[in-house]
Formats: structure tokens, C-alpha cells, sequence
């Protein structure tokens, strides 16, 4: 097998890969606009997905970094 042929491979499937991620995307944009219309915060609703994503426990260690920042900064 040719690297030229492994290279044309790995940008065709990266290719379709984006594609993937761009239907995904669009996806979760009429999620996004299904919950601002039933009456969700979506700004607070990235947040909160974005939280669950890293975690309860990294977000607090964030969280108190934060809120010493702040308080230092008066």
C-alpha cells in the first residue's frame, strides 16, 4: 500500500467525520432552539451540560479558584 493511498484514506475519513459533526451540530442547535422556546435559559443550559461534562467535583475546584480570585481582586 502506498502512503499515498493511506493518506487519501485518513482525508477521506476525516472528511466524513466533519460531515458527522456538522449534522451533529445542527442537531443539537434545534435542541437548543426547543428549549429557549419551551422557556429554558439556554445560556445556563450550556452550562450546565458543560459542568456535567467535566464534573461536579473539577467544576468546585474551579469554582473556589474563582471565588478566590474575586475576593482578592476585592
Amino acid at each position: 500500500m502506498s502512503s499515498n493511498s493511506k493518506l487519501q484514506r485518513l482525508v477521506d475519513k476525516i472528511e466524513r467525520l466533519d460531515e458527522t459533526i456538522k449534522e451533529h451540530n445542527a442537531e443539537k442547535s434545534e435542541v437548543y432552539k426547543d428549549a429557549k422556546s419551551d422557556g429554558y435559559d439556554v445560556k445556563a443550559l450550556r452550562k450546565v451540560i458543560a459542568i456535567r461534562r467535566k464534573g461536579h467535583e473539577k467544576h468546585e475546584e474551579e469554582e473556589a479558584t474563582v471565588a478566590t480570585y474575586l475576593a482578592e481582586l476585592g
